[in-house]
């Protein structure tokens, strides 16, 4: 499932290339509070796990560290990606060449949005964080690059190149419903 284009908060529509559908799924209510509460204790442990790390620090335990923050990283963008539509709520729709062309077309400009500055400002959190982690040997520094690596995982389950081929080849016609 690829998705096309999303509305607001509300819903998201997905082509499903193997069925020659579009589907949409609802978006869960998120509470926006929830993410600033676990952020502030992620950080604020920081300094217990950073007191159990000086001890050990060094070049191989550093990249075993951000090995294991990558892989878990994944997983909870995978987990988080998810949970994020209502599945349940999946509706198969039907739309005219010309209203998926326009659907289409605002999804390339979110899409590019996304990708660009979604996809920017995580890539650069995560390279600043993962690269004053390795200079600095502090384990808050891993935390936030781990923490920009999330969206960025997020931003690749979406499959990003496939999903441009997708856009354009609605807005070309090129896919007919």
């Amino acid at each position: 499932m690829i998705p096309i284009y999303r509305e607001k908060e509300i819903y998201t529509m997905f082509y499903d290339s193997k069925q020659n559908k579009l589907y949409r799924y609802a978006h869960r209510e998120k509470s926006s509070f929830l993410y600033i509460l676990l952020f502030i204790i992620i950080i604020n442990s920081s300094g217990l796990l950073n007191q159990i790390y000086q001890p050990y620090k060094g070049f191989l335990l550093n990249i075993i560290l951000l090995i294991i923050s990558n892989f878990v990283c994944y997983f909870v963008a995978k987990y988080l990606y998810s949970r994020y539509y209502i599945q349940t709520t999946g509706k198969g729709i039907f739309l005219d060449q010309e209203s998926m062309k326009e659907y289409a077309r605002k999804g390339e400009e979110q899409y590019y949005l996304e990708l660009n500055l979604g996809g920017g400002i995580c890539l650069f959190v995560v390279v600043i964080g993962f690269a004053l982690f390795c200079i600095f040997n502090q384990i808050q520094f891993l935390i936030i690059g781990s923490l920009g690596s999330i969206p960025l995982f997020m931003i690749f389950l979406n499959r990003p190149f496939r999903r441009l081929q997708v856009l354009r080849a609605f807005q070309n016609k090129e896919i007919e419903l």
